[in-house]
């Protein structure tokens, strides 16, 4: 794997426009008579309480014990629903997602009196970028491992080239493609100087051999 030289901020041009504390587990047992040996039947559910009390063990002999099959389980994720990014300029960011990386405008929002404007970005499957305007600038730090924290994906590496061309042909600043063990990888800043990745996985076979850019 080859490591490119950290993007530094800078601005490329403008294009045109087209609780609640955790809950754990307790149980509540039936009645039991005084000569029961063994546990009788246990209704498991959700409370405040810490620990399970179960009839015939102390609190130091059922700690760790696995629950039952049959307490609830929770749903399976499905990803990352949306991601935010603040911009001063939100007209500009829009228009380079859209026409430079490909994203489409779902929805736009105006401000209100008690919301800034936001703008709602369809990044592909069922993924979101939000994009709120607001007079905070934006970080433009990379993260401990010298990449952009937070990434777009396209489906080839052919794909990953294009885009790079985009980027370039905008004026943007972006960084040569590296190759990592199940990915390649680009950084890139938007015109607010932020950093973001674009990768695409890599097959599992004959893919290139050496960094490209």
């Amino acid at each position: 794997m080859s490591i490119s030289t950290p993007l530094k901020p800078t601005t490329c041009p403008t294009p045109s426009r087209k609780t609640s504390p955790v809950p754990s587990w307790s149980t509540h047992s039936s009645p039991a008579r005084a000569s029961d040996t063994a546990p009788t039947r246990q209704d498991y559910r959700l409370t405040g309480a810490c620990d399970i009390a179960q009839p015939g063990l102390t609190k130091s002999a059922h700690r760790g014990q696995r629950l039952p099959d049959s307490s609830p389980k929770a749903p399976d994720l499905l990803g990352i629903n949306h991601l935010t990014l603040s911009t001063a300029d939100l007209d500009r960011l829009v228009a380079f997602s859209t026409e430079v990386l490909g994203a489409s405008l779902a929805f736009e929002r105006p401000a209100t009196a008690s919301d800034p404007r936001i703008a709602v970005l369809d990044v592909g499957g069922n993924d979101h970028l939000m994009i709120v305007e607001a007079a905070a600038t934006p970080a433009a730090d990379l993260d401990p491992l010298g990449r952009a924290g937070w990434g777009l994906r396209v489906g080839t590496y052919v794909q990953l080239r294009e885009v790079r061309e985009q980027i370039q042909a905008s004026g943007c600043p972006v960084g040569q493609i590296e190759t990592l063990p199940t990915q390649w990888t680009m950084t890139a800043r938007d015109p607010d100087g932020r950093p973001g990745d674009v990768r695409a996985h890599r097959p599992r076979t004959a893919p290139p051999s050496a960094t490209m850019g």
